[in-house]
Formats: structure tokens, C-alpha cells, sequence
């Protein structure tokens, strides 16, 4: 079975080689893979490494956390870290935090077996649910120890169907699961899967830390003084397309800080011309009159998760499609009541803040305006909504302490 899965990911080489003639996306995340095997050959062979791989920027969030805990107490490893997707890989390729960042190899046996045998990790960490099984078997092969951290499971996964049995069998390459939910420990352990931990989401440590650390924004006091502030993040055209029409027909006494998930030249043209003006693009708010401005445009990426804490309240984007739900946590965090799209069943906190009653599911654009009117009329009400949002970051911290709990127990197992 293996080498079918083998022969298929080479098919898959072949594919996506054609089609990222055609596609920028995909010619990065083929060149990436490419300028791998140069990037290997300038690693160091006498370090202490251990890798941590996420998907992309959302799952890297989520393990840094982790990462930080690890650099703090055990100071003599070194971090590698890998992507998937392109997106993570460009946002995060300069952050400081790891020593070393590249996109993560093909999932073959001699791709993978190059990557092992340069950093030789000590541990390895995927975070939430990456499952690639030539990775899996190689690192269960070298007695590497390998971990899942912030896993979630859903009874529509593979592993839980009567045809996956070639994915449970990578399941028992784990060493040990870290995962978010109850009902995601219970899937496992109905399978046979007994090493298995209910930890908790290591984002709420995450989206915490960039309270706890928040760096303000020159200038930015300008254009919130005696105002109150919508920041829209990751939003998508039908999100942005709901908020028009509620500025069109209520003409809110609010300010607007937006920032779509579409960044390129035409997506943020388009969006400018309908933002209420003033509009000032946050790429140049140093050369503009920020306290008469009306919006504000984000046109780049990495900032969003600060922004949240000049707002009032928030829309997040992806509730309304099927690319996923972004990150309500960030503005939660920061004490926002947050407005959703119904589309949010694979996200669990989602239904958890809904029910602490700091996020607001609108089906349709009458629930979206009557969610925002709320607000709008009522800033009592909004401030209360807000500080169930701040009540529910707070009760949900620990995830990481646990993990690094029982990583220092299994480390001390291991060396004496």
C-alpha cells in the first residue's frame, strides 16, 4: 500500500509542476521544495535540533507557543521549523524566534530521508493535523519522538472510516497526542488509541501572549480618539459585501479598519473605492491625516492580530465559504464581540464562544444588521458581549503548560 501512496504523491509532483506554470501560488511551493536540497547542505551537523512543522501561518501561531516554552527551558535546542503552504512559509521565513525555516520536503522516502539525516531531530512536533505517512514511518523507524500538538479529530475523518485502516496504522507511529477537545480524545481512544491527552488549543496561550506583549501602533490614537471602531479581519467578498450594504442603509457612526484575505493589486483597488473616506491604507499611515480619516485599508500581511486592540467589535471572514473560518480568537482576546458566517462546524471554539455569548453567528444579512445594530445603539451591550469574548480567552488558558508538563516528565523518563 505504501508504494501506491508513493507512486501517487510522484503523480502528484508531476501535476502540480504543470499546473504552477499557471499559477503563482503553486510555482512558489514547487520552488521552495526544489531549493530545499541546496538549504540542507549549509546546516550545521553539531547542534541539538527539533522540528516543528506546521501547515501554514494559522498552525505555526498555534505551535509557537510551544516553541517559546521549549527555547525557554531547554535553552541548548535548536528549532527547525517547516511549511506546507507557501503563505505560511513567506509570512513567517524571518521570524526569530526559529533557527531555521524551510518548506516542508516531499512526502517520499528519499525527500524525507535527506531532511532526517541532515538535522537528525530529537523530537518532532505537527501541530493540529498533519499526517503525512512516509514522514510518519520514517521518523517511528529512527525512535524519533513524535507528537501531535492541538490535534483535532472529526468522525468524518479517514481514520475513523471502515477503509482507513492505512491511515490508523500511521496513527500508532505517534508517541504521544495532544489534542483540543473531548470528543476528539474519545475518537481516538475508540480506535485503540490510548496515548492520548485532552490539552486543550494552544492558540488561547498564543492570542494571550500578544495582549500580554502588544506593541501599539504609532499614531494610531489619531484615528480612534472619541470613536468607535469595526475592525474586519480576513475578510472575504461576501463579508465585505454584507458590510456595504449595512454602511449604505444605516450610515453607522463608526470608523472602519479592514483588512481583506485578498491582497493583490485589483482585490484592494476594488475594495478602496467602496470603503467609506476618508480611506488611508495602513502601508501608508505615516503620510496621512489619520484622525480625519474614516477606514483604514490593511494591505499587509502580519499585523491583524494587533489591530483587534483599537477596536470595538469585529467580523471575522470565511463563515460564508468553504476555505475555513479565520481566527475569531485574536479579537476575543482583546475583549471584541466577533460576527460570524454559518459555516464554522470544523471550528469547535467557534461554538464555544457563541455560547459564552461573546460571538454572534448571521446567517444572512437581516441577522448580520441586526448583530451590528445591537452594538451600534447599545455600547453597554457591546462592552458586555466584548468582556464575554476577554471572560473566555481568559478560562481557556494552559494548553501549553500541560504539554510542557508532561514533555518534561518524558524527557526525564528518557535520560536516565
Amino acid at each position: 500500500m505504501m508504494w501506491l501512496y508513493t507512486f501517487l504523491v510522484l503523480i502528484a509532483q508531476v501535476v502540480v509542476r504543470v499546473l504552477g506554470l499557471f499559477n503563482p501560488k503553486l510555482k512558489a511551493f514547487i520552488q521552495g521544495r526544489d531549493q530545499l536540497k541546496n538549504e540542507l547542505k549549509s546546516v550545521s551537523k553539531n547542534e541539538r535540533w527539533i522540528w516543528f512543522h506546521a501547515a501554514s501561518l494559522g498552525e505555526f501561531e498555534q505551535g509557537l507557543p510551544i516553541m517559546q516554552a521549549i527555547k525557554n527551558k531547554y535553552p541548548d535546542y535548536r528549532l527547525v521549523v517547516t511549511f506546507f503552504s507557501p503563505s505560511g512559509y513567506q509570512i513567517r521565513k524571518n521570524h526569530p524566534l526559529p533557527d531555521a525555516v524551510h518548506y516542508l520536503p516531499w512526502d517520499t522516502p528519499w525527500d524525507v530521508r535527506r531532511f532526517l539525516n541532515t538535522y537528525q531531530p530529537e523530537m518532532a512536533f505537527l501541530v493540529k493535523y498533519e499526517f503525512w505517512p512516509n514522514l510518519l514511518d520514517s521518523l517511528y523507524a529512527r525512535q524519533i519522538p513524535t507528537f501531535l500538538v492541538s490535534g483535532l479529530f472529526r468522525p468524518s475523518q479517514a481514520f475513523f472510516k471502515w477503509y482507513g485502516g492505512f491511515f490508523r496504522k500511521r496513527l500508532r507511529t505517534f508517541t504521544q497526542f495532544f489534542v483540543q477537545t473531548p470528543a476528539s480524545e474519545q475518537l481516538l481512544r475508540n480506535i485503540g488509541i490510548q496515548n492520548v491527552r485532552c490539552s486543550g488549543d494552544t492558540r488561547y496561550d498564543r492570542v494571550q501572549a500578544t495582549v500580554d506583549r502588544f506593541e501599539p501602533f504609532e499614531g494610531f490614537e489619531a484615528f480612534t480618539q472619541g470613536n468607535r471602531v469595526l475592525v474586519a479581519g480576513s475578510c472575504w467578498p461576501p463579508e465585505e459585501a454584507l458590510m456595504f450594504r449595512f454602511i449604505e442603509e444605516h450610515k453607522p457612526n463608526l470608523k472602519w479598519i479592514i483588512a481583506p484575505h485578498r491582497l493583490d493589486a485589483a482585490s484592494l483597488n476594488t475594495l478602496e473605492a467602496a470603503m467609506p473616506k476618508p480611506c488611508v491604507r495602513f502601508s501608508k499611515r505615516g503620510q496621512a491625516n489619520l484622525h480625519e480619516a474614516k477606514s483604514i485599508l490593511v494591505d499587509t500581511m502580519g499585523y491583524l492580530s494587533r489591530l483587534y486592540a483599537y477596536g470595538n467589535m469585529a467580523i471575522v471572514g470565511g463563515g460564508y465559504g468553504t476555505a475555513g473560518l479565520h481566527n475569531i480568537l485574536e479579537p476575543a482576546a482583546f475583549g471584541l464581540p466577533v460576527i460570524i458566517g454559518p459555516n464554522h462546524q470544523k471550528f469547535p471554539e467557534a461554538a464555544a464562544l457563541i455560547e459564552a455569548g461573546g460571538c454572534f453567528e448571521a446567517p444572512d444579512y437581516e441577522a448580520f444588521a441586526a448583530s451590528l445594530n445591537r452594538w451600534v445603539s447599545n455600547e453597554a451591550l457591546c462592552q458586555q458581549d466584548g468582556m464575554n469574548s476577554r471572560n473566555f480567552i481568559i478560562n481557556h488558558q494552559g494548553a501549553t503548560a500541560k504539554v510542557m508538563t508532561y514533555l518534561e516528565f518524558f524527557l526525564t523518563q528518557i535520560t536516565h
